[in-house]
């Protein structure tokens, strides 16, 4: 009873953490929501101190205690070269996750962030009805698109579509027909207005591969665990390699990226830009924002690198693309077939946004630190004095995480 007790005494500190420093992020993109300085470093120091109070209390192997001792060494030093806190805030939630319901958090995550984001879309909306002068409205080769007050239509998409993926993943066993298609009516309204081409194809993925999954019970989902063990791996070097690249390619090369970069609306030429300018960095490097600069033919108004793998070769640090690669890699045959879903379409994200290296906008990553936790890696890693046949334990995706 003493142990069920502490488990959920720090189930619940995790989760005010995660609500204090999810709060503190939805505020910082917020333009009417904008707290007094002492809230916001309140909740940051809930935040701090509620993680650090978990990890306390965790059940660690030696081996687990050496990884995540190691692991905060090398953010805070990260943080220090890059001065930015994403990746600290990534490492408290993972880190300190082992153990914890993860549909008990993000139960209170998507409710927080729903009601956050109505507030934003009905103000948006009374505003747009009596002052439509004062809003500040976002183009895309010329086209309008909305932000409902965040600081970016694509921020308000990111927002909306990992609400929308954290409802799915808590309530996935209840989901039905009616329900997806409500969701798929929300997601699509709204994003209507935002015109985010992430947004849509992500969401319509995720949406196949759950009915799939819930309506097919023979398919198997090989190729979506494929995905999740060397997807992310694969498109790392993938667009590493053409941002460094990208002065030696010959006309055919150029040609072919030019499609590439038009497809992702441009985003692909910020990583070979900054790449020639500030070069590769392997534990963290701060950028030096220009207003704007001229190169290769190319105008660029600051840096807006929306690519994750392009953002880990020039700013966060190639060790973390290892790091994370290689966790992909241990868990990818184990996984469970829902969490199967969720882990894959976050290698896609990643492909245009940023906002992937942040656990609490993306709880993927929470995910992938719960099963590398459960790892035996002293079975996995010691050597022995006989041969043993290979298991299919877990090959069905009923010996993960529920």
């Amino acid at each position: 009873m003493g142990n069920l007790m502490l488990k959920y005494d720090v189930e619940k500190m995790y989760t005010v953490g995660f609500i204090s420093i999810l709060l503190r992020l939805l505020f910082s993109y917020s333009d009417i929501i904008q707290p007094p300085g002492a809230v916001d470093s309140l909740l940051l120091g809930v935040f701090v101190v509620c993680m650090l109070l978990v990890l306390i209390e965790e059940e660690l192997t030696r081996f687990q205690i050496f990884a995540v001792v190691a692991l905060g060494v090398l953010c805070a030093y990260s943080y220090t070269k890059m001065d930015n806190y994403y990746l600290l805030v990534t490492y408290f939630c993972m880190a300190a996750s082992k153990g914890i319901n993860l549909n008990y958090v993000l139960g209170w995550s998507y409710k927080v962030r729903a009601t956050v984001l109505t507030v934003h879309v009905a103000a948006y909306i009374f505003t747009l009805i009596t002052n439509p002068e004062s809003i500040e409205y976002v183009y895309r080769y010329g086209v309008l698109r909305h932000s409902f007050f965040m600081s970016h239509a694509n921020t308000f998409s990111m927002f909306l579509i990992w609400t929308i993926f954290e409802y799915l993943y808590v309530n996935y066993e209840k989901l039905n027909v009616p329900r997806l298609v409500i969701v798929a009516l929300i997601n699509a309204t709204l994003n209507y207005f935002t015109l985010s081409t992430t947004n849509t194809i992500i969401s319509v993925v995720v949406l196949v591969l759950i009915v799939m999954e819930k309506f097919i019970p023979k398919w198997k989902m090989g190729i979506v665990r494929w995905f999740v063990k060397y997807a992310y791996a694969i498109l790392g070097v993938f667009f590493c390699l053409i941002s460094v690249y990208y002065t030696q390619f010959n006309s055919t090369l150029l040609s072919m990226y030019n499609w590439l970069n038009d497809f992702f609306t441009g985003r692909l030429i910020y990583g070979a830009y900054m790449y020639d300018k500030y070069g590769a960095t392997i534990f963290g490097n701060t950028l030096a924002l220009r207003d704007k600069d001229y190169w290769k033919g190319y105008w660029f108004n600051g840096i807006a690198c929306d690519n994750a793998y392009m953002w880990h070769l020039v700013s966060f640090g190639l060790i973390f693309l290892v790091i994370l690669s290689l966790l992909f890699l241990a868990v990818g045959k184990n996984i469970s077939r829902k969490d199967a879903i969720f882990l894959s379409v976050y290698s896609m994200y990643a492909i245009t946004e940023i906002y992937v290296t942040n656990a609490v906008f993306c709880f993927s990553l929470i995910v992938l630190a719960q099963y590398a936790f459960n790892i035996d890696y002293k079975e996995k890693f010691q050597l022995r004095l006989y041969i043993q046949e290979p298991t299919e334990e877990g090959a069905d995706g009923r010996g993960g995480l529920s």
